[in-house]
């Protein structure tokens, strides 16, 4: 594994030989030495791949916060750039469309377009084309986009540093394996023998009782093989036994905990109304979680989701019903979720202004109508998002939304930008009342505008866009 850090030049971070992923040693060099780095200069997108192409490698990883903006000496003579003069000193801004052109310039003539590429997109204002165009990298090459939170990058742990909590390092010390396969030709020829009859008869019996004992063999084999699918399927009932009754217990604990929470909130409501305070509604988060999982945090009780429930992602919709119960499944200790289109329209009418509670039965019956929903949509989540904001955010719970598409219709990305600054604001901390993460899938119908508007939306309501790869 390398790491090389670049901005006008580049820093090879590693040592000589490179650091095993093992290596707890190296890798605490390589975590101090990007401690030490001070940000800074034009960003050479060209001048680090290309320290990392001499080193042949199998797996990329970029972390940045936008397109480049310098890039060789020899781009003066070329056609592309002839109007970019930021490029030679010429200038000391460079234009959007200049940056475009340089990366799309950088990456194909990198001689990495066939290795597989992660980016770490990480958030930056004045820059909105960013996102479509390093998703459309990674996708490419089978590889994952995410853009984190913006307070990520600034948050500080308080506890010591943990050569194991360096997931990130261990994943890109992987080494892959190659596949040979060996086709073995021969050559066929007519084969000419004596006549000898007998042995020929005998020969043949020898074969028919080998035969026989073989069909005996199987038919036991059958027998033995039919025994242990029995015994299988009974452990399975007992095991399918053992969770429902654990996931009952898990149902009663997680009632009683609800019943109890709901007493201390209108025992706080009570002394909030005698003391005509307005500032003890807010609940108590002395004992807030901050839990991640791949950048995404995890800390919500509730969850919504804004699905685009057009043709377009009706294509890959088995992949997107995957995806929904994926962030279910992150989520710890999920109350109640609930699954809305762009629209508004929800996937269960009968829980409309309510919760859907997050158990196993229930669960598995709402993915069920999941796969099958169809419903209207116009590709654009501002009325999905009035709805959730009206009917399930509010101060006293930790609630995040999700917003599934691939495409945004919308004239300007204004209305949504103003519904999520006007609805989802405390009024008292300024602070967004529910986190705001996205999930983009490429199709066919994907133009750049979908990813360029939620980059900005999660950034500015504490949430996570994770742009996925073509699978």
């Amino acid at each position: 594994m390398r790491v090389v850090a670049f901005n006008d030049k580049t820093r090879d971070l590693s040592d000589a030989s490179g650091v095993s992923g093992s290596d707890a040693a190296g890798l605490g060099r390589i975590v101090a030495d990007m401690n030490a780095l001070i940000p800074g200069g034009p960003t050479n997108l060209a001048a680090g791949l290309k320290a990392i192409a001499a080193h042949k490698p199998t797996d990329i990883y970029v972390v940045t916060d936008g397109l480049p903006t310098a890039g060789d000496s020899g781009y003066r003579s070329l056609n592309p750039f002839s109007g970019c003069s930021a490029l030679w000193g010429g200038s000391t801004s460079i234009s959007g469309e200049c940056r475009a052109r340089l990366f799309q310039h950088t990456i194909n003539n990198s001689g990495l377009t066939k290795i597989r590429t992660n980016v770490i997109l990480l958030p930056l204002e004045g820059d909105p084309e960013a996102a479509a165009f390093f998703w459309r990298w990674t996708a490419l090459t089978s590889g994952l986009m995410i853009s984190p939170r913006g307070d990520m990058a600034l948050k500080r742990k308080s506890r010591e540093f943990e050569i194991f909590s360096l997931s990130f390092l261990d994943i890109i010390s992987c080494g892959f394996g190659a596949v040979v396969l060996l086709v073995l030709i021969s050559p066929f020829a007519e084969s000419v023998l004596p006549n000898f009859t007998s042995e020929t008869k005998r020969m043949l019996e020898e074969v028919l009782d080998a035969e026989a004992r073989v069909t005996a063999l199987e038919s036991a084999l059958e027998q033995e093989l039919e025994l242990q699918e029995e015994v299988e399927e009974r452990l399975t009932r007992e095991q399918t036994k053992a969770a429902e009754a654990q996931n009952a217990l898990r149902a009663a604990n997680a009632k009683a905990e609800s019943l109890s929470e709901n007493l201390a909130g209108l025992q706080l409501v009570e002394r909030s109304l005698r003391n005509s305070s307005r500032a003890s509604l807010t609940p108590n988060t002395s004992q807030t979680r901050d839990e991640e999982v791949g950048g995404i945090p995890v800390d919500s009780d509730y969850v919504v989701f804004i699905i685009d429930t057009s043709g377009s992602m009706q294509a890959i919709w088995n992949r997107v019903t995957k995806e929904v119960e994926n962030v279910i499944r992150i989520h710890p200790r999920i109350k109640g979720f609930q699954i809305l289109n762009d629209n508004g329209t929800h996937l269960i009418s009968g829980y409309s202004g309510r919760w859907i509670p997050d158990t196993k039965a229930r669960r598995d019956s709402v993915i069920r109508l999941f796969r099958n929903w169809k419903s209207a949509s116009n590709s654009s989540p501002i009325e999905g998002l009035g709805v959730a904001l009206k009917r399930y955010v509010n101060p006293s719970q930790k609630v995040s939304i999700y917003i599934f598409g691939d495409d945004y219709t919308g004239s300007t990305y204004d209305p949504v930008i103003k519904t999520l600054r006007t609805a989802n604001t405390n009024r008292v901390t300024g602070k967004p009342l529910a986190r705001v993460h996205a999930i983009g899938f490429l199709s066919p119908t994907s133009n750049g505008r979908f990813e360029t508007l939620m980059r900005e939306v999660t950034r500015q309501n504490d949430g996570t866009f994770v742009a996925l790869p073509i699978k």
